[in-house]
């Protein structure tokens, strides 16, 4: 039988693509994803932004520009 992953643990699964694709859930609840070709390399990213998420030193993206910022 599978092991069952708890909540926000994150993802890893093969993509159609033939590489690795992460997800995680962030606070905002939005799902960042990445995509990479060495699993070792995709745990990394997963550990890390986890991390980051559980010491509160996640900064979502945004679309706001440096003028919009500035201002």
């Amino acid at each position: 039988m599978a092991k069952r992953r708890s909540n926000n643990e994150g993802s890893i699964y093969p993509d159609e693509k033939g590489r690795i694709r992460v997800q995680i859930t962030a606070p905002d609840g939005s799902r960042p994803s990445k995509r990479f070709d060495n699993p070792d390399d995709a745990v990394t990213w997963k550990n890390s932004m986890l991390d980051s998420i559980n010491k509160n030193k996640y900064v979502a993206p945004s679309k706001i520009t440096l003028g919009e910022y500035i201002y």
